[in-house]
Parts: C-alpha cells; structure tokens; sequence
C-alpha cells in the first residue's frame, strides 16, 4: 500500500525489526508498475509478518 513520509520527511513509523528488505526501483521500473507516481523511483519496503502463536 502506498504510505507517504511524516510531514518531517521520516518513515519512523516503522520498527526497523520488522523489516524483511528494501528494494528501490528507478526509472522504467517504478514507471512501468506505479505510472507518473513512480516517475522519480519507488522504495518498497517489506515487512516481516506476524506470528500466529501470539
């Protein structure tokens, strides 16, 4: 889903322990899945998922 940054420009919202990895797409990429919103290169962020014990 896309997120847009704090208005401080910070994704602190986000545990750095819950994430899995980081992928940065630039240029035909990004265009190619995200449109004219992908036009300056996306960063997808993929979180780990819960455990079902808890």
């Amino acid at each position: 889903m896309p997120i847009t940054p704090m208005p401080d420009g910070t994704i602190s919202f986000l545990n750095p322990y819950d994430i899995e990895s980081i992928t940065v797409l630039k240029d035909a990429a990004a265009t190619a899945i995200y449109g004219s919103r992908g036009a300056n290169g996306v960063i997808l962020i993929t979180t780990k998922r819960a455990s079902r014990n808890q």
